[in-house]
């Protein structure tokens, strides 16, 4: 009995695994890209009144650095300003004086959150 071709099975083999392996990863990361990825659509309004308290709050400044120490005192008081303002409702009321000026409906505002 000749065992030449147990080499080049046994590398055919190994090819055909690595292949599967591969494709099964590929397929992995894809669904995983896919269900990280949720839309979430804001209205221009809310676009410029965050970005409004982004600036505010000192974040905008301290971003603009070349690398922020975002574990610093300054970055971490900036970060809770802004959240701060964020959840203040005066924040929702220019979310909608901007939608009056700009023309959009509090349906598109709305539906936008």
């Amino acid at each position: 009995m000749s065992f030449k071709f147990l080499p080049s099975l046994s590398i055919a083999a190994l090819a055909l695994t690595a292949a599967a392996s591969a494709q099964a990863h590929g397929a992995a990361d894809t669904a995983t890209s896919l269900a990280a990825y949720t839309p979430h659509t804001l209205s221009r309004a809310e676009v410029i009144a965050d970005l409004e308290v982004y600036r505010r709050s000192g974040l905008a400044a301290l971003d603009a650095q070349d690398s922020p120490n975002v574990y610093g005192s300054d970055y971490l008081q900036a970060q809770a300003r802004y959240q701060a303002l964020r959840h203040d409702p005066a924040f929702q009321a220019r979310v909608a004086m901007l939608a009056r000026e700009r023309g959009e409906t509090a349906m598109q505002v709305s539906a936008a959150r």
